[in-house]
């Protein structure tokens, strides 16, 4: 992000920055030139003499990290968002007499995926980030899987023996080690992550496989 000053004369003053958590070190370039590099989680004061039109840029590398969850499960994280297993859905409209039109949705595409051990230890080497334009096709409204601005593609593990239960998908209990040990389909799966507002059914967080 870059801040321009307006000035009409030089002026002495301090500037607050605040360098978010998920940041491990942030960059600040005045005039295109480097002038400091802070970590993150903590708000950084800069005093000065502005003078008119300096360009201060702030740089906060956005690396894919894991956060840890209920039993030992692991999810995606990209500096400020949380990501979902982006997942192929089938919406089926339907009628109830008290209440209304509601709709359900089903998935049409596998969900039941584990995030291998490789991946948990080192994300950022074991990630593809893709950037994407914002679709033209749906103006107002960008919130849906087909119009996610970022895609992460890992490799994963498909793990048959999890499955929906009463429309329910419970989490499998992972050991006291951290890793899964039910049926692990042996072939990798490359599987694509789309911030958390993008998708309406959400897999967020997956056990770890060897």
């Amino acid at each position: 992000m870059q801040f321009i000053f307006d000035l009409k004369k030089p002026a002495v003053f301090p500037l607050g920055l605040r360098i978010p958590g998920w940041c491990a070190e942030a960059t600040v370039l005045l005039n295109g030139q480097p002038l400091r590099t802070d970590k993150g989680g903590q708000v950084i004061t800069i005093a000065r003499t502005w003078r008119p039109h300096d360009c201060l840029t702030l740089r906060l590398p956005m690396a894919v990290r894991t956060s840890n969850w209920a039993r030992n499960s692991r999810a995606l994280e990209r500096g400020p968002l949380v990501y979902a297993l982006k997942i192929k859905e089938q919406w089926q409209q339907s009628q109830h007499p008290d209440e209304g039109q509601y709709f359900t949705l089903t998935p049409l595409s596998p969900w039941n995926y584990g995030l291998p051990h490789a991946v948990v230890e080192d994300p950022a080497r074991t990630t593809t980030v893709a950037a994407k334009p914002v679709a033209a096709a749906a103006p107002g409204f960008y919130w849906n899987a087909a119009n996610a601005p970022v895609e992460i593609t890992v490799s994963g593990r498909r793990l048959p023996d999890w499955q929906l239960s009463e429309g329910v998908a419970p989490q499998p209990v992972t050991p006291r080690e951290g890793l899964y040990k039910g049926l692990v389909d042996p072939a990798p799966a490359t599987l694509t992550f789309i911030p958390y507002g993008c998708t309406k059914l959400r897999v967020v967080a997956l056990p770890v496989v060897p």
